[in-house]
């Protein structure tokens, strides 16, 4: 999106802009990622995200369609902020090795590195959004703070990194592939801050936001499944009945199993809500954080 193509100049304005960004994109799209980690978590046949919503609705409202919700805006800001340094540095860094050289390939690599200190500072706010999400642990937890109590004193802290090498792969790969393909289709969008430029960008980083999905898919499933289950029995949470699935097997060998047991057209179990959250999201953020920078820079006039 335009926003990721920005200069880090204005660091204060920027932070203020990325964060609200995040925060209406959160609020806007969370719908749409409760049904995409209902999807992933399903081990049955795949249905469609109207199916799921349905379910959902059926089973708490339309409220419940917001589960995990504060998790996910807690987390925004500062993934947001850390990704975009870590973007930004490493695209300069990697153009000036190059020669000066600023073009899709840059853009590819500066997105994939970028990708790793997102990950570490947003798997413990996944890990809490996941168990909050998923149908499997309804009852078990009656919110985010609760939740991390819970997992912690039964658990352990180690419990709210789990998945976070397969977060990592998922984030490099979508953040490399949709950078490239941004900086592809928007070449000069840098030099044109009319209306139709940004409404060009927002269209662009849709686009790009659905075709960096096709590629990180298949990690996003695991990571929801590896993140959801319970390494302890469940019966020790709380007084819970029941037990816990237990935590086995490395991303490799759980995507080969997922492509075994369900088929390969499991791996991309939930695309079509997860690719709108990404694409719907980042137009929506886009338009947000361009909306306030402006705002910002006639206020400071």
């Amino acid at each position: 999106m335009g926003a990721r193509e920005r200069s880090v100049e204005g660091a204060p304005t920027l932070f203020f802009a990325g964060g609200l960004a995040g925060a209406v994109e959160v609020c806007a799209v969370q719908p749409l990622d409760m049904l995409k980690t209902r999807a992933q978590l399903s081990s049955g046949r795949s249905v469609g995200i109207f199916a799921h919503l349905n379910e959902v609705v059926a089973e708490g409202g339309v409220v419940l369609l917001y589960r995990g919700l504060v998790p996910e805006l807690l987390c925004g800001v500062p993934k947001s902020s850390v990704m975009f340094a870590a973007y930004a540095s490493a695209r300069r860094l990697i153009a000036r090795a190059r020669g000066g050289l600023d073009d899709c390939a840059t853009s590819f690599l500066a997105g994939a590195i970028s990708g790793v200190p997102e990950a570490v500072v947003m798997t413990p706010f996944q890990v809490v959004k996941v168990r909050l999400q998923s149908k499997r642990h309804t009852g078990l937890y009656k919110h985010a703070l609760h939740c991390v109590r819970e997992m912690v004193a039964s658990e352990g802290v180690a419990s709210l990194a789990t998945g976070l090498y397969v977060t990592v792969a998922r984030n490099s790969i979508w953040n490399a592939v949709y950078f490239a393909a941004f900086r592809l289709l928007t070449p000069s969008v840098d030099a044109n801050r009319s209306a139709s430029g940004r409404l060009h960008a927002a269209a662009c980083g849709f686009v790009a936001g659905i075709f960096a999905t096709c590629f990180n898919c298949p990690f996003d499933v695991v990571k929801s499944r590896m993140q959801a289950e319970l390494s302890v029995p469940r019966a020790t949470i709380g007084g819970a009945p029941g037990r816990g699935a237990g935590i086995s097997g490395g991303v490799v060998s759980r995507l080969v199993t997922i492509a075994r047991e369900e088929g390969v057209r499991a791996l991309w179990k939930g695309f079509v809500a997860k690719s709108l959250r990404m694409g719907l999201g980042g137009a929506v953020g886009l338009a947000t954080f361009e909306l306030a920078c402006d705002m910002l820079a006639v206020r400071a006039r």
